[in-house]
């Protein structure tokens, strides 16, 4: 639990204080340039947006409605959300050695 009320729930906390972070590393009129550091934070918005679906997906229609027969679904989840964590520490080294690539 993150403490928060189940109404409000740990993602939007993890939206807020993704969106807080990188306006910390650029500001906010800045990311969408062509930099490579806003290449960095453009690549982690695209990321807790996807993160941020997934887990809608998983609360509102997987997971109310589990079954067996639903069980791969679950699996499919639990897989993109593992490659999209992955994915997020590897945008995240770029901010240390400067890039993506």
């Amino acid at each position: 639990k993150c403490g928060v009320s189940p109404r409000l729930g740990c993602r939007l906390v993890q939206i807020v204080s993704g969106l807080w972070l990188a306006s910390l590393w650029l500001p906010h009129g800045q990311w969408f340039d062509s930099s490579p550091m806003a290449h960095l934070v453009q690549a982690k918005l695209v990321l807790l947006g996807f993160t941020a679906l997934l887990g809608v997906h998983a609360r509102l229609a997987l997971i109310p409605k589990l079954d067996a027969q639903r069980l791969p679904q679950l699996g499919l989840h639990i897989v993109l959300i593992t490659l999209t964590a992955v994915a997020f520490v590897w945008v995240g080294s770029g901010f240390r050695f400067g890039g993506l690539f």
